[in-house]
């Protein structure tokens, strides 16, 4: 069973402020969602992006394309984080993976 507070049990951290997720990369072609993300940067201020499909067919392994929306989002301030998650996610968890 689940239990739904009546009110609040404490305070929400600005964690979701940190990082938004995106859905796969080729959104990030169009200009509709370069404004969209645009918007959601200059009201809350994210610094990172995770998002996934970097060379899925969409962006038919181009590095054109690639490069096009790493400089969109460098252009927002958004960090281009090169290290690959699998990577950053088994040393947070102690695995060693170095």
């Amino acid at each position: 069973m689940i239990i739904v507070p009546d009110g609040p049990t404490g305070r929400l951290s600005d964690a979701w402020r940190f990082c938004v997720g995106t859905g796969r990369f080729e959104l990030a072609l169009r200009r509709d969602y370069q404004d969209s993300l645009a918007l959601v940067q200059s009201d809350i201020g994210f610094r990172y992006i995770r998002g996934h499909g970097l060379l899925c067919d969409g962006v038919r392994y181009s590095f054109t394309y690639v490069d096009q929306v790493i400089d969109a989002y460098r252009k927002l301030g958004a960090v281009v984080d090169e290290t690959p998650p699998w990577h950053e996610d088994a040393r947070l968890l102690g695995h060693g993976h170095e």
